[in-house]
């Protein structure tokens, strides 16, 4: 699926192929490290839980956010509105998959309550 936002120009953050931001050099998306920025996390912990960026590129990414709000804030609405859609899709074309699955985990649960 294209993805329409682009970054301002930044050697930070890098356009993949199929139009994600990522940090450039990683496979860490500027999605994960805002999101972990909104939850909270400090560029320590978010460090910690991406063990392929250093603390200066987090930081990095925490001052693009922040100097471009406007411009990130508009490429995750985008990304979350595909990702909404994409589920959409996915969850219709494999419906009868899913509803398998959810027949099959319903039935160890209760053989495991039984057990218990």
């Amino acid at each position: 699926m294209a993805r329409h936002a682009a970054p301002p120009d930044s050697d930070l953050i890098t356009v993949a192929r199929e139009g994600l931001w990522r940090v450039s050099g990683t496979r860490v998306s500027v999605d994960s490290v805002v999101h972990a920025f909104w939850r909270g996390s400090t560029p320590e912990q978010i460090v910690q839980d991406y063990e392929a960026l250093s603390l200066a590129q987090v930081y990095g990414v925490i001052h693009f956010y922040l100097t471009h709000s406007a411009v990130v804030d508009a490429y995750l609405k985008e990304q979350d509105q595909l990702d909404k859609k994409l589920r959409r899709e996915l969850k219709t074309q494999h419906a009868k998959f899913i509803a398998s699955l959810r027949r099959r985990m319903d039935t160890r649960r209760r053989a495991r309550n039984q057990a218990a």
